[in-house]
């Protein structure tokens, strides 16, 4: 299945028309649903002979062409079926996200720096990222522009609608260990499409510290709002990280993350918001499969930073949780055909009000307070 802005609104995917990522497909009268990658394509394994794949409008999005298309077994060649969109309102909506490998003695860590265009619109802005003065900047691609050694700028143009651009840039930690919050890395974009004459404002943060070692399959949770330690307020999304890394001795070629989602949390709202390779995702009751297929994963010896990966995904609990409802989670990470690697457990608490504390994170705060 693709997904495509149907610009002339003929039906038919001409080569000038952008596709559209993260689109929610649905199989079997909702009995399971994918989104759409980078190429706009999304993949089921079809469970009967004859089968019924759709999509639903959105506040963004309409339909040109059919909404439902019934797909019979077996099928040669493959066919691709189309779902073509057109603007539904004209909205600008743009986010930053920034996600960090392990800050490790000095060495060399992965800063993926991604911006995502949420709207349908095209975007145009500029990035600046600052970071703390005893972090040394290596590289970036594509390559900053410089302010000094520790601010840098890029230039984003034409951010197509769904569209996700990964900065991927490499830091240098000082050799030895820092004290909590050492590292600081602050970014803001600023930007907006020629519908609108006001720049929109987005931005992001990482404080963690410099360890001398960790485990680099590993998983992370934070809240998108008011928090303090494990607590998170009630109806409070969570955003959580998987990091990978190819510890092996040759490429890896596929990668699969399996996580079963919590009973707590309201699957319905699960969206990807970052990653570092293209992925297929496909959700099935509460498990969500991420298939970084052909990623051609070299081994850490082979090249520390080349050898990593990650994804990003936002997602909102039930209403309604009794209080101190726990919520836990883990994933499973396989290497093309080894057996699986379990990540560390989660854990947030979702409670109905917050103990006083002056630590307490504010939502409108830049920073991003991990809860590991």
């Amino acid at each position: 299945v693709k997904c495509f802005w149907d610009k002339n609104e003929n039906k038919i995917w001409d080569q000038n028309e952008p596709v559209l990522r993260n689109q929610k497909v649905y199989l079997n009268n909702n009995s399971s649903f994918a989104f759409t990658n980078n190429a706009g394509y999304a993949y089921f394994n079809l469970p009967a002979s004859v089968n019924k794949v759709s999509y639903k409008k959105s506040e963004l999005w309409n339909l040109t062409t059919d909404s439902t298309y019934t797909v019979s077994l077996p099928q040669n060649p493959i066919k691709t079926y189309y779902f073509g969109l057109k603007q539904n309102i004209i909205k600008d909506s743009i986010d930053v996200i920034l996600t960090a490998s392990a800050f490790r003695c000095l060495r060399t860590s992965n800063l993926w720096l991604s911006v995502s265009n949420l709207g349908n619109t095209e975007i145009s802005g500029n990035d600046t990222l600052s970071m703390s003065d005893y972090l040394n900047f290596v590289y970036s691609n594509p390559i900053a522009q410089e302010i000094n050694s520790h601010k840098k700028h890029w230039s984003i143009s034409s951010l197509k609608p769904s569209e996700l651009q990964n900065i991927l840039i490499d830091i240098e930690s000082p050799n030895t260990s820092m004290d909590l919050d050492s590292v600081r890395i602050h970014n803001a974009f600023s930007g907006r499409s020629i519908h609108f004459l006001t720049d929109k404002l987005v931005r992001d943060s990482i404080v963690d510290i410099v360890r001398c070692s960790y485990d680099p399959n590993t998983k992370k949770v934070s809240s998108d709002g008011p928090s303090l330690d494990s607590l998170v307020l009630m109806n409070t999304p969570l955003e959580y990280t998987i990091y990978f890394q190819n510890t092996g001795n040759d490429t890896a070629y596929t990668v699969v993350i399996k996580d079963t989602i919590s009973k707590s949390l309201n699957i319905n709202t699960f969206a990807v918001i970052a990653n570092s390779h293209q992925v297929n995702v496909n959700i099935l009751n509460n498990e969500v499969s991420f298939t970084f297929k052909d990623i051609n994963l070299v081994d850490s010896s082979t090249n520390e930073l080349l050898s990593q990966g990650f994804v990003k995904f936002k997602i909102s609990p039930l209403p309604n949780l009794p209080n101190n409802t726990e919520v836990t989670n883990k994933a499973d990470i396989y290497f093309d055909f080894n057996l699986p690697i379990i990540t560390n457990e989660t854990m947030v608490v979702y409670v109905d009000q917050l103990p006083i504390s002056t630590s307490v994170s504010d939502p409108n705060s830049i920073e991003t307070n991990f809860i590991i």
